[in-house]
């Protein structure tokens, strides 16, 4: 057993103390006060690594705000003498119209990023959820694993030999359906999958939140591309536009309207994984089992479609769509 002073700390915390790099056999780094020079680029450049994901993507979410605002709302609200007639309204009536939507879009806007962001923080500071440090998970000397008082409880097993499964880095019994991630150096309950975005695993305690940011991310971007199409072709017709302005703006959309195709097929696969009571990790093994030839029981863990999705997002359908709102989760 590894003494718990010299255990490796949440890597998403800043300089967090001891610091084991992924997949390499190097000791634990020193707190950073205690450490030399060398040590410390070593921790700098380890967070680095890190947490560079995670500022790109909020520095791209943040920005895309003041551009709507900008390039979209501010024309639309503008008097109509501050902007080109090439606009689309021709009368008062239609011009007021035209601010009433651009102000409403904006607010929703701003809903689904405040909500993106909400859900963002919670997935990134929860615990995915560990494995208990209590005796009857600890794999100990003098007991064999298979004589475990919860081992009767645990329904996956070897494969090759039918005993229950065991993590020799992290010296406990494996519950069903968890994995030990080498980046965050414990082995997570209902492990889906690492995410660098937010560099944090998703798994048992954290999936809801993981959903709802990818959720709160593809509805903003189908509201950019919906609207936003407008500020492409004004500028487009509009003679005082520079041409590097208008790159810009095409640059923006087109990237806008990628991001959102991507990020709905991610979503659609995730639902079905929600449905189907799937992690990812276990819709690859189905896969590559099914691919050796291999008959696999798809539905052992699904509770029918209905049910997988109370387990995963709460008993309460209404709160669903709110990332402080904790789903009940069990095993």
């Amino acid at each position: 057993m590894e003494d718990p002073e010299t255990t490796a700390l949440d890597p998403k915390l800043p300089f967090p103390g001891r610091i084991r790099a992924p997949n390499t056999p190097m000791d634990y780094l020193p707190y950073w006060k205690d450490a030399t020079s060398m040590q410390k680029v070593r921790i700098f450049l380890y967070n680095a690594a890190v947490y560079l994901p995670v500022a790109t993507m909020l520095t791209f979410v943040l920005s895309l705000y003041p551009i709507y605002v900008i390039y979209y709302v501010y024309p639309m609200v503008a008097e109509a003498s501050e902007t080109p007639e090439l606009y689309f309204w021709h009368t008062p009536s239609e011009h007021r119209f035209a601010k009433v939507q651009a102000i409403s879009l904006l607010a929703l806007l701003s809903c689904f990023l405040l909500l993106y962001l909400v859900s963002f923080y919670r997935a990134a500071r929860t615990s995915p959820g560990t494995v208990p440090d209590t005796s009857d998970w600890q794999l100990l000397k003098t007991r064999n694993p298979n004589d475990s008082p919860i081992a009767h409880l645990l329904q996956e097993r070897k494969q090759t030999t039918g005993e229950v499964r065991c993590c020799v880095r992290c010296a406990r019994l494996k519950p069903d359906r968890s994995h030990h991630c080498r980046l965050c150096n414990t082995c997570v309950l209902k492990m889906d999958h690492h995410c660098p975005w937010i560099a944090n695993c998703v798994g048992y305690a954290n999936y809801k939140y993981f959903f709802l940011m990818v959720t709160y991310g593809m509805l903003s971007l189908w509201l950019f591309a919906a609207s936003f199409w407008q500020t492409l072709v004004i500028t487009q017709r509009n003679s005082q536009s520079s041409y590097a302005e208008f790159q810009f703006i095409t640059a923006v959309y087109m990237l806008i309207c990628l991001l959102a195709l991507v990020i709905t097929c991610f979503w659609l696969v995730h639902i079905y994984f929600i449905s189907q009571a799937f992690t990812t990790i276990e819709f690859c093994e189905k896969r590559r089992r099914r691919a050796q030839g291999e008959e696999v029981n798809s539905a052992f863990f699904s509770l029918g479609i209905w049910r997988n999705f109370k387990e995963t997002l709460g008993e309460n359908p209404l709160l669903w769509p709110f990332p402080g709102c904790k789903a009940l989760f069990r095993l």
